[in-house]
């Protein structure tokens, strides 16, 4: 399975979600490959590595899978970083800037000549990167700037879910419309397969009033939301429900710190 953790707002714990889920997941016997998808390099820092010292990125795959796509599956082996039996990583620098920059002038390019002529769309250059390697995982996990643009779309296109990691406050909540809006294009245009969309409610107080309020928004927006880390699973509903997002949430919250819902019961 691949997995996409993304968000359109900043500072919301993607991350930091990548890498406990991915480690938790190698824990428990999973074979599990983290990509960086973020210049940054913020994942890759986390893993024990200096990301400017590093002379094979996921740059130079995508690079590779545009330009020579034939040599693809042995520079994939090369620049997977074995930390663990189970965990493994494809790191990323300040390089993936450049791959960005491309990424846009093919799509330029193929707006102005339409014609196909065999060369690889600029969205689904991740993937390609991905096919080769995801029989050999069980989970790929994919860390993503909080930019919607050409990079976030490759994850999406390659993933067959998406995490969006997002605390409980106003301004986090609010910016989820965009994030949904372009999956819901993906899933429509690109990538049907991306059917599981997830919402990762991250550092999470139950004590707090505007917790409990932006909590509740997403509650009504007709999603099971787990405490704190946990996961919220939507099952397949991903379609139809995100336009509840303007409501706040005036239901009660009981002492187990999780949402009342006016049928009776709680989220878990």
């Amino acid at each position: 399975m691949v997995i996409s953790f993304c968000c359109g707002k900043g500072g919301t714990g993607k991350t930091t979600s990548t890498y406990n889920i991915g480690a938790a997941l190698a824990q428990a016997g999973k074979r599990v490959l983290l990509v960086d998808n973020d210049q940054q390099g913020s994942l890759t820092l986390s893993m024990g590595y200096e990301p400017q010292m590093l002379s094979l990125t996921l740059a130079n795959l995508m690079f590779q899978a545009i330009d020579m796509p034939e040599q693809l599956e042995q520079s994939v082996e090369q620049t997977i970083q074995k930390t663990t039996n189970n965990l493994h990583l494809i790191q990323a620098n300040n390089k993936l800037a450049g791959t960005l920059s491309r990424l846009v002038s093919m799509q330029n390019t193929r707006a102005m000549f339409p014609l196909d002529d065999g060369s690889i769309a600029p969205e689904r250059v991740l993937s390609a990167i991905v096919e080769q390697v995801k029989d050999q995982y069980d989970y790929i996990l994919i860390d993503c700037s909080p930019h919607l643009d050409l990079q976030m779309l490759n994850a999406l296109v390659a993933s067959n879910r998406v995490i969006i990691p997002t605390q409980a406050h106003f301004l986090d909540t609010a910016g989820l419309n965009d994030t949904i809006e372009i999956i819901r294009k993906v899933q429509q245009s690109l990538n049907p397969n991306l059917r599981q969309v997830d919402i990762l409610l991250t550092m999470f107080m139950s004590r707090t009033v505007l917790n409990q309020k932006c909590a509740g928004t997403l509650w009504r927006a007709n999603a099971y939301l787990y405490r704190a880390n946990r996961l919220l699973d939507q099952s397949s509903r991903t379609s139809g429900c995100w336009d509840q997002f303007a409501g706040i949430c005036t239901e009660k919250w009981c002492s187990t710190g999780l949402p009342c819902s006016s049928r009776g019961g709680h989220a878990l």
